[in-house]
């Protein structure tokens, strides 16, 4: 890999063209990218299509898709191209660019990481500091490079930050047995920020309890706390506890680490029943509650069940330690209704935050109760619902109206429409028509994101443009994320522009970031532009 820097260098330099894939590039103006065969269209080589050789090449074809910077990055690279037009009437800046950075064969492994166990490589590794540091280090040992220069090129890339933030809990869980003050120096040489609180509290964490978010508690749990929060009363209950502390003793070491610290209606010695009332799931661990946030329905309901209380006890004790009372709280609480107001995992659901409709049919099927009598419970509590069951079901009542059924409700919120892109897969497989589940599911209460089948698409091109992959009967959902190869890719299987191609999809329910905003951004990353959206 180095050789081949040196020698695409050099052919920069004297301004030479090169054969690559089939097609003849000048070097000065593109570099050397050997992911290039890959993510550009396939006319770019040789007219005829990509070649088989370099598509299957592990080492010229990162996994997955390519970061918006890196794909608009490598499309002015290799202009003039139809796809750079139709991207520059969302983004005219385009047109403004005069030259990008050469590319190097290096920055294609910069760019990309191998997986855990298969060993291929991933596009996007920059997502965590300790993964950064790794990956960096390994490429300076691999090609003896030095670090800054690898630091220096990852950040002209679009790699890394400027000042790549770390956070404190990926210090921490970093540490093993070096000194926080080495490992700070060396995160610093890879580029990363890492302040000196850090190192401070990383050092008292090692030999003080008290700095451990879960102080003993749940097997396998990590955590310690961080010196941008505020310690809650949880955290200060529970470690007087298990220390043998008064709260006043605690806050003075937690306020000698620089930590600031709530403990306001904290009795001096408190027991087990404060730490369960403090703790989210109601169990005396981690994590806490909040001042910042109000208390959920469903945290006053389990700690209810845990501590042999009627809610409205718990309501009493709660206020007596400085916390409001949810905004609805019916008269009719009892702690069964706990099943509605918890997710799977054991987490109250918030007021503030949509309610998943797999968990209505969900707590309905834990309670063996009807699904009317979920919603109605879940809207005694606040909680907005607009789904309206039917009172007697009929057997495509049966059908939509359950998790696994024909009808995808995985990902989609009491806040969102129903995407028509779930209804035309559902209509496919119960063969009817789309339109006949759109009437069904208003009936419902339940919004659909467009009426019928977007205009300029039909029924069948519209599974065609939801299809994931050519042959595979899987489709797109409110889940997936599209980004901008994805979307280039489908428009030009569907021979449509791009801006059209964005457009149906958002009609048919799936999240498609405005294209004009997400091809800015992209072009404020592109590597060395002059020209256009300057920094």
């Amino acid at each position: 890999m180095a050789l081949g820097d040196l020698l695409t260098t050099a052919a920069v330099k004297a301004d030479v063209r090169m054969e690559f894939a089939n097609r003849t590039f000048d070097v000065a103006r593109t570099g050397c990218f050997l992911a290039d065969s890959k993510i550009l269209p396939a006319e770019l080589f040789g007219g005829g299509g990509r070649s088989r050789r370099w598509l299957s090449d592990p080492w010229t074809s990162p996994r997955g898709h390519p970061p918006d910077h890196i794909l608009l990055w490598r499309l002015l690279a290799h202009r003039p191209h139809a796809l750079l037009a139709q991207l520059a009437e969302s983004c005219p800046e385009i047109a403004e660019v005069k030259t990008v950075l050469a590319a190097l064969p290096s920055d294609r492994d910069l760019l990309a990481a191998p997986g855990l166990e298969s060993g291929e490589l991933f596009w996007d590794w920059s997502t965590d500091s300790r993964d950064t540091a790794d990956h960096l280090r390994t490429m300076a040992e691999t090609w003896g490079a030095a670090l800054p220069s690898l630091v220096r090129r990852a950040r002209s890339l679009g790699a890394m930050p400027r000042h790549a933030p770390a956070t404190f809990e990926e210090f921490m869980e970093a540490l093993g047995a070096d000194s926080a003050a080495s490992l700070a120096s060396e995160w610093r040489r890879c580029g990363m920020d890492v302040p000196e609180k850090y190192v401070e509290l990383a050092t008292a964490a090692r030999r003080d309890p008290l700095l451990h978010r879960d102080l003993g508690g749940r097997k396998g749990a990590l955590g310690w706390v961080d010196p941008g929060e505020t310690v809650p009363p949880g955290h200060v209950a529970k470690a007087g506890l298990l220390l043998g502390l008064p709260v006043s003793a605690v806050c003075a070491r937690l306020t000698e680490y620089g930590l600031g610290v709530d403990a306001e209606g904290l009795p001096e010695r408190p027991g087990t029943e404060v730490a369960t009332l403090l703790s989210e799931r109601a169990d005396g661990l981690w994590p806490w509650l909040s001042r910042s946030e109000e208390i959920r329905p469903g945290h006053v309901l389990a700690a209810a069940h845990a501590l042999a209380l009627e809610p409205r006890e718990v309501l009493d004790r709660l206020a007596g330690l400085g916390f409001a009372a949810p905004m609805a709280f019916p008269g009719d609480a009892e702690p069964d209704d706990v099943d509605f107001l918890r997710s799977e995992s054991n987490w109250p659901l918030s007021l503030y935050e949509p309610v998943p409709y797999v968990h209505l049919f969900d707590s309905a099927r834990r309670r063996n109760c009807s699904l009317q009598h979920a919603v109605d419970r879940m809207r005694a509590y606040g909680f907005t619902v607009p789904l309206r069951p039917p009172r007697y079901f009929t057997s495509l009542d049966k059908e939509l109206l359950r998790r696994d059924g024909p009808l995808q409700w995985v990902g989609v919120t009491t806040a969102d429409a129903m995407p028509a892109a779930h209804v035309m897969v559902a209509a496919r497989n119960l063969l009817t028509s789309p339109g006949a589940l759109v009437q069904r599911l208003t009936g419902y209460g339940v919004d659909v994101s467009c009426p019928d089948v977007p205009a300029g698409l039909s029924f069948a091109s519209a599974l065609e443009l939801l299809r994931i992959s050519e042959g595979e009967d899987m489709f797109l959902t409110i889940d997936c994320d599209v980004d901008l190869y994805d979307l280039i890719e489908r428009s030009r299987a569907m021979k449509a522009s791009i801006a059209r191609t964005a457009r149906w999809l958002q009609e048919l329910g799936i999240p498609v970031p405005d294209l004009s905003g997400t091809v800015r951004d992209a072009l404020s990353r592109v590597p060395g532009r002059v020209g256009g959206l300057q920094r």
